[in-house]
């Protein structure tokens, strides 16, 4: 996860839709600065909770971002309410798959497009599968969503496509 710590983007669920998958294999970053949340008040309730594998780094900028972005084998996204989602285009342009809920708004335009999991509802069922189809795929399935969600990116967002719809 990157973005801020704020309860519309619903970073406790997130920690518990993770809590439920049981996925032993994954590790949970929560990245991005503490506005609802602090990172200490998300490090507390994970403690709390007995969750295992899940970090809270606070703010990432810059190559420090793009670097977390690079480590990483996906973005989830659980949001109430996003109107485009930069740190998940970024993520794509990274060549990462996305989980996004029903809220992100940059699902619509990705029907039909194979670059991860586009939730359809915001239950929390959903998103628990969702966390371990992502768990048990393998590494080069995962890759192919990373690959179809970079090529999404440059050929939708990319300089080109920007400046055609501008002329």
């Amino acid at each position: 996860y990157l973005g801020r710590l704020q309860k519309a983007k619903r970073p406790i669920e997130i920690v518990e839709a993770f809590r439920l998958a049981e996925a032993s294999n994954l590790h949970l970053v929560l990245a991005g600065p503490g506005e609802t949340y602090s990172p200490e008040d998300l490090r507390h309730l994970v403690q709390m909770m007995g969750v295992n594998r899940v970090h809270v780094p606070g703010p990432v900028y810059r190559w420090r971002k793009d670097g977390l972005l690079f480590a990483a084998d996906g973005l989830i996204s659980l949001s109430a309410k996003e109107n485009f989602n930069l740190a998940a285009t970024e993520a794509m342009s990274a060549g990462r798959p996305v989980i996004l809920s029903p809220g992100n708004d940059l699902q619509g335009e990705l029907d039909g497009v194979d670059c991860g999991w586009l939730l359809e509802s915001d239950d929390l069922a959903e998103a628990v599968h969702a966390i371990r189809e992502f768990a048990q795929l393998p590494e080069d399935q995962l890759a192919a969503k990373g690959g179809v969600a970079r090529d999404w990116v440059t050929t939708n967002l990319g300089f080109e496509n920007f400046r055609h719809r501008l002329e």
